[in-house]
């Protein structure tokens, strides 16, 4: 494999495949992951930007394109220090863990829980 490309083929037709580089070509900008990787918020996300060649029975398809991934799935409950039926009270506390494999939330006791999901970790 050549570093920064990959491949995609149809499962149902193996001659309708697409190939994505990283483009810049030479790892200029790097796809990135982390707190505000997605150039467009503060929020734990991802980036890269990709050129692309897609080879098809019906033709040959080439372009440019980018991913800005947004991972953050804090609950809005999740910025309260109390839940009272449903609404928050008291002050702003921030429960984000910061990790995306939960779901933030505040505690009707007070404080923070934080519920995994059953996203693969990898």
């Amino acid at each position: 494999m050549i570093p920064g490309q990959a491949t995609l083929k149809r499962a149902s037709n193996l001659a309708d495949s697409a190939t994505l580089l990283q483009a810049p070509v030479g790892s200029m900008y790097p796809f990135q992951i982390g707190i505000g990787a997605n150039g467009k918020n503060l929020h734990y996300g991802a980036s890269s930007w990709f050129s692309y060649a897609r080879t098809a029975p019906g033709g040959k398809w080439s372009g440019k394109g980018d991913f800005n991934l947004d991972f953050y799935w804090m609950d809005p409950a999740a910025s309260c220090d109390q839940c009272k039926q449903g609404q928050c009270q008291g002050a702003p506390l921030s429960c984000d863990d910061l990790n995306p494999f939960t779901i933030d939330s505040c505690s009707p006791n007070g404080g923070c829980a934080h519920q995994k999901t059953n996203v693969c970790q990898g």
